[in-house]
Protein backbone atom coordinates (compact mmCIF):
# COMPACT_ATOMS: atom_id res chain seq x y z
CA UNK A 1 0.00 0.00 0.00
CA UNK A 2 1.25 3.65 -0.30
CA UNK A 3 1.96 6.02 1.98
CA UNK A 4 -0.31 9.26 1.87
CA UNK A 5 1.45 10.66 4.80
CA UNK A 6 4.84 12.41 4.97
CA UNK A 7 6.82 13.90 7.71
CA UNK A 8 9.65 15.92 7.54
CA UNK A 9 12.21 15.78 10.09
CA UNK A 10 11.22 19.67 11.44
CA UNK A 11 7.51 18.31 12.44
CA UNK A 12 8.64 15.10 13.64
CA UNK A 13 10.90 16.99 16.19
CA UNK A 14 7.91 19.01 16.83
CA UNK A 15 5.76 16.18 17.37
CA UNK A 16 8.02 14.56 19.71
CA UNK A 17 8.91 17.65 21.66
CA UNK A 18 5.05 17.79 22.31
CA UNK A 19 4.48 14.49 24.32
CA UNK A 20 7.79 15.29 26.27
CA UNK A 21 6.73 18.05 27.59
CA UNK A 22 3.29 16.65 28.52
CA UNK A 23 5.20 13.45 29.98
CA UNK A 24 7.24 15.65 32.18
CA UNK A 25 4.27 17.57 33.40
CA UNK A 26 2.90 14.50 34.96
CA UNK A 27 5.92 12.78 36.14
CA UNK A 28 7.62 16.27 38.10
CA UNK A 29 10.32 15.01 40.22
CA UNK A 30 9.49 15.69 43.74
CA UNK A 31 12.66 17.04 45.35
CA UNK A 32 13.21 18.13 49.38
CA UNK A 33 12.08 21.69 48.78
CA UNK A 34 9.28 20.92 46.16
CA UNK A 35 8.10 18.40 49.38
CA UNK A 36 9.00 20.67 51.72
CA UNK A 37 6.53 24.00 50.11
CA UNK A 38 4.01 21.48 49.37
CA UNK A 39 3.24 20.72 52.91
CA UNK A 40 3.29 24.45 54.30
CA UNK A 41 -0.60 26.11 54.42
CA UNK A 42 -1.26 26.98 51.15
CA UNK A 43 -1.72 30.48 52.39
CA UNK A 44 2.14 30.49 53.46
CA UNK A 45 2.59 29.06 50.07
CA UNK A 46 1.60 31.44 48.28
CA UNK A 47 3.55 34.43 50.50
CA UNK A 48 7.13 32.08 50.07
CA UNK A 49 6.15 31.95 46.29
CA UNK A 50 5.27 35.53 45.52
CA UNK A 51 8.53 36.83 48.07
CA UNK A 52 11.17 34.32 45.60
CA UNK A 53 9.65 35.77 42.96
CA UNK A 54 10.56 39.39 43.91
CA UNK A 55 14.41 38.61 44.13
CA UNK A 56 14.90 35.22 42.23
CA UNK A 57 15.78 34.67 38.42
CA UNK A 58 15.12 37.78 36.18
CA UNK A 59 16.23 40.63 38.61
CA UNK A 60 14.89 41.93 42.00
CA UNK A 61 11.69 43.69 42.01
CA UNK A 62 12.00 45.56 45.65
CA UNK A 63 8.59 46.82 45.78
CA UNK A 64 7.17 43.32 45.18
CA UNK A 65 9.78 42.07 47.78
CA UNK A 66 8.67 44.90 50.56
CA UNK A 67 5.05 44.48 49.63
CA UNK A 68 4.61 40.41 49.80
CA UNK A 69 7.04 41.22 53.80
CA UNK A 70 4.38 43.28 55.14
CA UNK A 71 1.80 40.19 54.52
CA UNK A 72 4.27 38.14 56.59
CA UNK A 73 3.64 37.31 60.16
CA UNK A 74 6.22 36.92 63.14
CA UNK A 75 6.07 32.97 62.23
CA UNK A 76 6.04 33.16 58.11
CA UNK A 77 9.09 35.09 58.72
CA UNK A 78 10.40 31.88 61.18
CA UNK A 79 9.17 29.42 58.74
CA UNK A 80 10.77 31.42 55.71
CA UNK A 81 14.34 31.91 57.82
CA UNK A 82 14.21 27.87 57.76
CA UNK A 83 13.61 27.56 54.35
CA UNK A 84 16.46 29.61 53.50
CA UNK A 85 18.42 27.80 56.09
CA UNK A 86 18.15 23.93 54.72
CA UNK A 87 17.66 24.57 51.22
CA UNK A 88 19.69 27.70 50.37
CA UNK A 89 17.92 28.51 46.97
CA UNK A 90 19.88 30.30 44.69
CA UNK A 91 22.84 30.34 47.50
CA UNK A 92 21.40 32.84 50.09
CA UNK A 93 21.10 31.07 52.90
CA UNK A 94 19.78 33.96 55.24
CA UNK A 95 17.30 37.07 54.80
CA UNK A 96 20.56 39.17 54.68
CA UNK A 97 21.71 37.69 52.32
CA UNK A 98 19.26 37.82 50.26
CA UNK A 99 19.54 41.74 50.78
CA UNK A 100 23.29 42.09 50.24
CA UNK A 101 23.26 40.21 46.89
CA UNK A 102 20.09 41.68 45.19
CA UNK A 103 20.53 45.07 46.60
CA UNK A 104 22.25 47.93 44.30
CA UNK A 105 23.63 51.04 45.72
CA UNK A 106 20.37 52.86 44.63
CA UNK A 107 18.24 50.20 46.48
CA UNK A 108 18.56 52.42 49.50
CA UNK A 109 15.17 54.01 50.14
CA UNK A 110 14.10 50.11 49.72
CA UNK A 111 16.61 48.49 52.48
CA UNK A 112 15.76 51.40 54.34
CA UNK A 113 12.12 50.33 54.26
CA UNK A 114 12.98 46.80 54.31
CA UNK A 115 14.96 47.60 57.45
CA UNK A 116 11.32 49.35 59.33
CA UNK A 117 9.49 46.05 58.44
CA UNK A 118 11.80 43.42 59.73
CA UNK A 119 11.52 45.21 63.10
CA UNK A 120 7.77 43.93 63.51
CA UNK A 121 9.86 40.39 63.50
CA UNK A 122 11.95 41.34 66.27
CA UNK A 123 14.68 41.71 63.83
CA UNK A 124 17.17 44.64 64.21
CA UNK A 125 19.45 45.39 60.92
CA UNK A 126 21.67 47.79 60.12
CA UNK A 127 23.61 49.16 56.92
CA UNK A 128 25.67 51.30 55.40
CA UNK A 129 25.86 54.09 52.62
CA UNK A 130 28.10 55.75 50.40
CA UNK A 131 28.71 58.50 48.24
CA UNK A 132 29.70 56.94 45.07
CA UNK A 133 28.75 54.20 42.44
CA UNK A 134 30.64 51.30 42.26
CA UNK A 135 32.44 53.10 39.13
CA UNK A 136 33.70 55.67 41.20
CA UNK A 137 31.59 58.57 40.13
CA UNK A 138 29.28 60.91 42.75
CA UNK A 139 25.93 60.08 43.74
CA UNK A 140 23.60 62.85 43.88
CA UNK A 141 22.41 61.28 47.01
CA UNK A 142 24.27 58.62 49.97
CA UNK A 143 23.37 55.04 48.19
CA UNK A 144 23.17 51.78 50.02
CA UNK A 145 26.34 50.12 50.38
CA UNK A 146 26.68 46.30 49.15
CA UNK A 147 27.26 43.91 51.15
CA UNK A 148 26.67 45.67 54.31
CA UNK A 149 23.75 45.62 55.54
CA UNK A 150 23.49 42.97 59.04
CA UNK A 151 20.72 41.81 60.97
CA UNK A 152 20.85 40.18 64.44
CA UNK A 153 19.52 36.73 64.91
CA UNK A 154 16.05 38.36 65.76
CA UNK A 155 12.74 36.85 64.32
CA UNK A 156 12.03 34.80 67.62
CA UNK A 157 8.63 35.17 68.47
CA UNK A 158 9.69 36.35 71.56
CA UNK A 159 11.57 39.19 70.37
CA UNK A 160 8.33 40.57 68.63
CA UNK A 161 6.94 43.61 70.20
CA UNK A 162 3.88 42.98 72.03
CA UNK A 163 0.74 45.65 72.52
CA UNK A 164 0.32 45.50 76.22
CA UNK A 165 -2.61 43.39 77.53
CA UNK A 166 -4.89 45.38 78.96
CA UNK A 167 -6.32 43.05 82.30
CA UNK A 168 -9.53 43.40 83.56
CA UNK A 169 -9.95 44.21 87.26
CA UNK A 170 -12.88 41.94 89.13
CA UNK A 171 -14.48 44.57 91.28
CA UNK A 172 -15.05 43.99 94.76
CA UNK A 173 -19.21 42.78 95.38
CA UNK A 174 -19.39 45.00 98.64
CA UNK A 175 -18.05 47.90 96.85
CA UNK A 176 -20.19 47.64 93.97
CA UNK A 177 -23.35 47.77 96.54
CA UNK A 178 -22.23 50.26 98.14
CA UNK A 179 -21.79 52.49 95.13
CA UNK A 180 -25.13 51.70 94.39
CA UNK A 181 -26.49 52.43 97.74
CA UNK A 182 -24.88 55.63 97.61
CA UNK A 183 -26.15 56.54 94.10
CA UNK A 184 -29.64 55.39 94.58
CA UNK A 185 -29.45 57.93 97.80
CA UNK A 186 -28.07 60.87 95.38
CA UNK A 187 -31.22 60.41 93.51
CA UNK A 188 -33.71 60.41 96.26
CA UNK A 189 -32.14 63.57 97.51
CA UNK A 190 -32.66 65.49 94.66
CA UNK A 191 -36.16 63.90 93.79
CA UNK A 192 -37.25 65.22 96.93
CA UNK A 193 -35.22 68.34 96.56
CA UNK A 194 -37.14 69.17 93.12
CA UNK A 195 -40.35 68.34 94.74
CA UNK A 196 -40.39 70.66 97.87
CA UNK A 197 -39.42 73.43 95.66
CA UNK A 198 -42.61 73.06 93.88
CA UNK A 199 -44.43 73.05 96.62
CA UNK A 200 -42.85 76.27 98.20
CA UNK A 201 -43.44 77.79 94.91
CA UNK A 202 -47.08 76.64 95.11
CA UNK A 203 -47.29 78.00 98.76
CA UNK A 204 -45.32 81.43 98.03
CA UNK A 205 -42.80 80.30 100.11
CA UNK A 206 -39.20 81.33 99.54
CA UNK A 207 -37.85 78.31 96.75
CA UNK A 208 -35.15 77.23 98.50
CA UNK A 209 -35.34 72.97 98.42
CA UNK A 210 -34.92 72.68 102.32
CA UNK A 211 -36.67 71.38 105.12
CA UNK A 212 -36.97 72.48 108.77
CA UNK A 213 -39.85 71.44 111.44
CA UNK A 214 -40.89 75.22 110.83
CA UNK A 215 -41.49 75.13 107.45
CA UNK A 216 -43.04 71.75 107.11
CA UNK A 217 -45.53 73.09 109.91
CA UNK A 218 -46.23 75.96 107.81
CA UNK A 219 -46.93 74.22 104.76
CA UNK A 220 -49.03 71.81 106.15
CA UNK A 221 -51.17 74.76 107.68
CA UNK A 222 -51.05 76.35 104.19
CA UNK A 223 -52.09 73.32 102.97
CA UNK A 224 -55.16 73.09 105.60
CA UNK A 225 -56.70 76.51 104.22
Amino acid sequence: MKNLYFLDEEEKNRILSIHENEIKKQYLIETPETDYLRKLPKETQDKFNKLGNSWKAMGTNPANLLSTLKTFTPDDYLKYKEYLTQFKPEGHTSFQGIINGEMEYNNLPDVINITKELKRFGVNATYKTVTKDKYGGTLSTPGFEVNSFRTNSGGNTSNVVKQPETKTQVADPKIVQQQKVQQRRKQITQQTQNTTKEIQKLLGQDVTGNLDSLNVERMIDLLKQ
